[in-house]
């Protein structure tokens, strides 16, 4: 069995588990949970993170949908950025944390689900923009700085693949075409 652990302030002897993998379309509960998992400092032994990981990882990667982790309320509220922007660098660390393990296939599912969401969020909410300023950029941002420290390749990965299709759509949807300078 798993040892307790300390997440925040509350100590947990893993009760809440089932819980993580009854709600996996929960995305946003099961990335906070993982991502809390590899904080510095954590009493759990990194065989046990490991089989947590690669238990609750695949479902969670099946189930991954953007809207769901990051609904349409959230981009209303200008006070909201910050919390975004933590919940993209906690996923961040949770798919590195995956790739170590092995967990190429279901990281990839991940981010090909997580891509689709970007397609699909400029429809759904008031402030399209938002979704690219606040998670998106500095999601990928991040996730560049992280694979150049970790030398992770990312030709003909899936990682190139969410970066072509992230950036592809903020061009076609926000970018505009370079103005034309006026003839004499």
């Amino acid at each position: 069995m798993f040892a307790p652990l300390l997440l925040g302030n509350i100590l947990t002897d893993f009760r809440i588990v089932p819980t993580v993998k009854r709600n996996d379309a929960h995305s946003a509960m099961a990335i906070a949970f993982l991502a809390g998992l590899l904080k510095e400092g954590m009493p759990v032994p990194t065989a046990d993170i490991d089989k947590l990981y690669k238990d609750l990882f695949p479902a969670l990667a099946h189930q991954f949908m953007l809207e769901k982790a990051l609904p349409a309320k959230l981009w209303d509220n200008k006070f909201e950025r910050y919390g975004v922007q933590k919940a993209g660098a906690a996923l961040v660390r949770v798919l590195l944390y995956c790739m170590k393990l092995g967990l190429a296939r279901e990281v990839g599912q991940l981010l090909s689900n997580l891509a689709s969401g970007a397609d699909k969020m400029w429809i759904e909410i008031r402030q399209p923009l938002r979704c690219f300023d606040w998670f998106f950029l500095p999601f990928l941002k991040s996730l560049a700085e992280m694979l150049e420290a970790n030398c992770t390749g990312v030709l003909d990965s899936p990682f190139q693949q969410l970066f072509q299709r992230i950036l592809s759509t903020f061009v076609v949807r926000y970018v505009r075409t370079e103005p034309k300078p006026q003839k004499d």
